[in-house]
C-alpha cells in the first residue's frame, strides 16, 4: 500500500523535475568558471606582495622590525702612530691614553708609570703631519735650554719645574720632513734634569717604524660611506666622507660611560642592561650608564645621514665592543 503511494507521488511530480542533460551540462561548465576565478585572486595576491616587497625594500623581518640598510659594517680602519719607541723607563705602564685624530693628523700615545722608577711619571709621545694652530694672542714662550740634538734634527727644549706641585715637566720639539714630533716626560721632585734626561732618552730612541695603536672602543655598525676620524682611549669618531666632515656635530660618536651614573631621555634595553635613549631636532643620544655613550647627528644637522630610528640607534650601540669587557 506504501509503495503504491510513494510511486503515485513520484509520478505527479516528474514534469517539475529539471532536465539531466542541462543539469550536467551547467555544472561541468561552471568548475573551469569557479578554478578561473580562484586563479585569478590568487594571482591578484601574489603581485600585491610582489608591489608591496618593491615598494619597501629596507623592510627586513616585517613592517615593524628595524630598517636593516641603515646601517652597514663598520670599515677596518688601521690606526698607527708613524714612529715606534725602542726605550722607555724600566718601571710598570699603569695606563696608556691614546688619541688619534686622523682628520687633524695627530696621533698621542701617553704611558702612565704611577711614580715607577726614578720617579718618571708619565711619558707623551705626540705627532703631527699638520702645523699647530698658534693663537697670535699668545705669548711665543722660548726654549729654555740649547737646541738638543735628537737623530740628526735640533730640537727646542722646554723645561718647567713646578715646586708647589713638587713635580717637573720637559718638552722636545723638532721636525723630520713633513712629521712633527715630541717627546714630553713628566717626574716627581724638584731638582731640575731628571725629565728632561729621560724626555731625550726616549727620542733619541724612536725608529721610523709604524706601531699599531689600541682601539679600546670600536664601532660595528656605522651608517654608508662614514669614515674614521678619531680613535682612542675615551673616544671613537666616524664622520661622512664628503663635505664639511670634520665638525664633531657631524659624526657620529661613541663614549665609554663607566663613570656615568645618570641619563635622561626614554627607557631602552641594549644588549639586556638598561638605557636611556634622548632625541632633539639635532642630535640622539643613547647612554647606558656605567657602560656606553653613543651619540649621532640627525638629517637637520647632517643631511648625508640616514634618517636613523630608535631601533637603529639601539642596534648602533649594540654595535659597539669596548676593551674592557662589553
Amino acid at each position: 500500500m506504501i509503495d503504491d503511494e510513494l510511486r503515485e507521488m513520484f509520478t505527479e511530480r516528474e514534469p517539475f523535475a529539471p532536465d539531466a542533460d542541462r543539469t550536467t551540462g551547467r555544472i561541468l561548465r561552471g568548475i573551469p568558471v569557479h578554478r578561473r576565478r580562484t586563479r585569478q585572486r590568487w594571482a591578484a595576491a601574489a603581485l600585491a606582495v610582489i608591489a608591496a616587497a618593491v615598494a619597501v625594500p629596507v623592510l627586513a623581518g616585517g613592517a615593524d622590525g628595524p630598517r636593516r640598510d641603515a646601517l652597514v659594517a663598520a670599515g677596518d680602519t688601521h690606526v698607527t702612530l708613524p714612529v715606534t719607541p725602542t726605550w722607555l723607563p724600566e718601571a710598570v705602564v699603569t695606563r696608556t691614553y691614546v688619541d688619534a685624530n686622523l682628520a687633524e693628523g695627530v696621533w698621542v700615545v701617553d704611558y702612565d708609570f704611577g711614580g715607577g722608577a726614578g720617579g718618571v711619571l708619565a711619558v707623551e709621545l705626540r705627532t703631527s703631519t699638520k702645523p699647530p694652530v698658534i693663537d697670535p694672542s699668545s705669548a711665543v714662550v722660548p726654549p729654555t735650554g740649547p737646541p738638543v740634538d735628537v737623530l740628526g734634527h735640533s730640537a727646542a727644549e722646554y723645561e718647567r719645574v713646578d715646586e708647589q706641585q713638587g713635580e717637573q715637566s720637559c718638552q722636545l720639539l723638532w721636525q723630520d720632513g713633513r712629521l712633527r714630533l715630541s717627546v714630553r716626560a713628566r717626574a716627581k721632585g724638584v731638582t731640575p734634569g731628571v725629565a728632561c734626561a729621560t724626555a731625550r732618552q726616549v727620542a733619541r730612541g724612536l725608529v721610523e717604524r709604524p706601531m699599531e695603536l689600541d682601539r679600546p672602543i670600536r664601532f660595528g655598525l656605522m651608517p654608508r660611506d662614514y669614515v674614521l676620524v678619531q680613535a682612542g682611549t675615551n673616544i671613537e669618531a666616524w664622520c661622512p666622507r664628503t663635505g664639511d666632515n670634520q665638525h664633531t656635530p657631524r659624526c657620529v660618536q661613541a663614549r665609554d660611560a663607566a663613570s656615568t651614573p645618570t641619563a635622561n631621555g626614554r627607557r631602552v634595553t641594549v644588549r639586556g642592561q638598561i638605557g636611556w635613549l634622548d632625541r632633539t631636532e639635532t642630535e640622539v643620544i643613547l647612554v647606558v650608564p656605567g657602560y656606553v655613550e653613543v651619540r649621532t647627528p640627525t638629517p637637520a644637522v647632517d643631511p648625508a645621514i640616514a634618517a636613523l630610528t630608535d631601533d637603529d640607534l639601539i642596534r648602533l650601540a649594540e654595535s659597539v665592543s669596548l676593551r674592557r669587557g662589553w
